[in-house]
């Protein structure tokens, strides 16, 4: 039956095998500093592969995907630093740049349906029937004949379950 130990994080790095082969390597981050972590396997003679950097911050790279790769940017506005600071009346200079996104929707132009429900009444048994439509949500009449639509109850349901919108 094969086996193996199973190794703490710890022991593997201090294990003088990894140490040996070279398997951990420093890598820099800006904020948590230097990371030791496993180096790209297999290493090849020709192309043995390498880490060029530690895994992006939060946020790093949205410009370059949101704006440059996937095009998704239709205004920039760009936002000034106040000229004096508030807190003591000083000079305010800019010393750099962020960038902030912000998706929203177009302006939506309601699509009003409206169903004429002929309703009829059965010959033999006498009970009130009424056409239905396939794309009607639910068949109310009267007082709840006013209804929310397929399309709307699913941006609906994907605020509250993608983006955590309360329905109340």
């Amino acid at each position: 039956m094969p086996f193996a130990v199973a190794c703490s994080v710890a022991d593997t790095f201090a294990d003088p095998h990894v140490q040996a082969r070279g398997a951990i390597v420093p890598t820099g981050y800006p904020v948590a500093g230097a990371v030791r972590m496993q180096r790209v396997y297999p290493r090849f003679s020709r192309t043995p592969g390498a880490i060029r950097s530690g895994a992006p911050g939060l946020g790093e790279h949205n410009a370059e995907v949101q704006g440059g790769l996937l095009g998704l940017v239709d205004a920039v506005v760009e936002v000034l630093p106040p000229g004096a600071c508030p807190a003591c009346g000083g000079a305010v200079d800019t010393e750099r740049v962020d960038v902030k996104y912000q998706a929203d929707l177009p302006p939506v132009q309601p699509h009003v349906t409206a169903f004429h429900l002929h309703v009829g009444r059965c010959r033999h048994c006498g009970r009130r029937v009424h056409g239905r439509d396939r794309r009607q949500t639910p068949t109310a009449t009267g007082a709840a004949a006013s209804q929310v639509g397929p399309r709307a109850l699913a941006w609906a349901a994907w605020l509250h379950t993608a983006l955590g919108v309360p329905f109340a």
